[in-house]
């Protein structure tokens, strides 16, 4: 036990510093301590008002963009309407000039093999007329 006792008394030693240093440093802990509540507690409307104006960016934002979606389809739809537009209007003429072609194609043949075989012509358009009733 010889050896015991040195190691005790730095023990107490050690404690008794560790204890002085305590109470040198509580009021200033205290003060501390303190000086952090007070920083919270101001500190605590400002975060409250910057998340209520982040909430408000946000929900403007995502109605903006509500309103940006809302107009590129309208866009997209008469963009769609004008193309079916001009589509329908360059196709008529086309179509017209076909059907004048394939009238005047017609006309012709007839004039042609008519003159060459008249009889033929008649009988087969009446046989198609008798199969249809």
């Amino acid at each position: 036990m010889g050896d015991v006792k040195p190691v005790l008394a730095k023990a107490g030693t050690v404690f008794t510093a560790a204890n002085q240093i305590m109470d040198d440093t509580r009021p200033q802990m205290k003060e501390f301590t303190a000086d952090t509540a007070a920083l919270a507690k101001s500190g605590l409307p400002q975060v409250q008002r910057l998340g209520d104006l982040l909430h408000d960016a946000s929900e403007r934002v995502r109605t903006r963009l509500e309103q940006i979606d809302h107009t590129v389809e309208a866009t997209v739809e008469r963009v769609e309407h004008v193309g079916d537009t001009v589509k329908r209007a360059v196709m008529k003429p086309v179509k017209e000039a076909n059907g004048l072609a394939a009238g005047i194609s017609a006309a012709v043949s007839t004039v042609v093999s008519g003159s060459r075989k008249s009889g033929p012509v008649k009988t087969r358009t009446q046989e198609a007329e008798n199969t249809l009733f």
